[in-house]
């Protein structure tokens, strides 16, 4: 999941900078352990509100809204981005050096992801890895957020397993029909067979993939969207 941050950090230097400064990513370091499911293809906020297509090939691009099955569903908000196995819980764009977690954390040889630049701001990823998670920690948008530039925040959550769960009973394996109850109505987008259906809050957004033959998650994401200054 990590060419997801990847694109994450393309499409912040795109959407903050405009067409007048320069965008670097530097991703060699991470091309490793990239996992193939990086091909959910996290968007802009209008891009990827989404859900899983009923009559359409899986090789054509379509967009479609469904009715949720309940009518009195809670809109999404802030507490909504707090994932919990029911020991710890874990916060998006919390800070980093307040993290606490119960598993130690997984070597790996380079945890650095990439930099964006934007004029004069450098935006710094870098990846911490966990049995049950992925988490993506960053500086990014910090002059906008009255942030050091070195502070970094949660900025991107990838669950692994079935251990944790959403704030509303997601986990990976439940069933399409339940995130429906749980979130109400959205799109969906349906590209090259991969089918993935979100929601937002500000500048936050709670992806689920979806498993199109057994209509179940297979992918919970959590992440910060870049700000755009223009």
């Amino acid at each position: 999941m990590k060419k997801l941050v990847l694109f994450m950090l393309i499409a912040a230097s795109i959407t903050i900078c405009g067409c007048d400064n320069k965008t670097s990513i530097d991703s060699s370091n991470r091309n490793s352990g990239m996992r193939q499911a990086a091909t959910l293809k996290i968007k802009t906020n209008e891009q990827t509100n989404n859900r899983p297509a009923d009559k359409t090939s899986e090789n054509s691009n379509s967009t479609q809204t469904v009715n949720s099955a309940k009518k009195d569903i809670e809109p999404i908000k802030v507490s909504d981005f707090i994932i919990s196995d029911g020991i710890d819980s874990i916060k998006l764009d919390s800070p980093f050096k307040e993290f606490k977690y119960h598993k130690p954390e997984e070597k790996i040889d380079n945890n650095y992801v990439g930099e964006t630049t934007s004029g004069e701001y450098t935006y710094k990823t870098y990846m911490h890895k966990y049995p049950d998670f992925d988490l993506y920690v960053s500086n990014l948008n910090y002059n906008l957020k009255n942030r050091n530039f070195d502070e970094y925040y949660i900025t991107q959550i990838t669950l692994n397993n079935s251990n944790f769960k959403t704030a509303r009973g997601i986990a990976i394996g439940s069933k399409l029909e339940n995130v429906y109850n749980a979130y109400g109505s959205t799109e969906m987008s349906n590209s090259d067979g991969i089918v993935d259906i979100s929601y937002g809050f500000e500048d936050m957004e709670l992806l689920f993939a979806i498993d199109k033959k057994n209509q179940n998650v297979k992918e919970i994401v959590l992440m910060i969207k870049p700000e755009n200054t223009n």
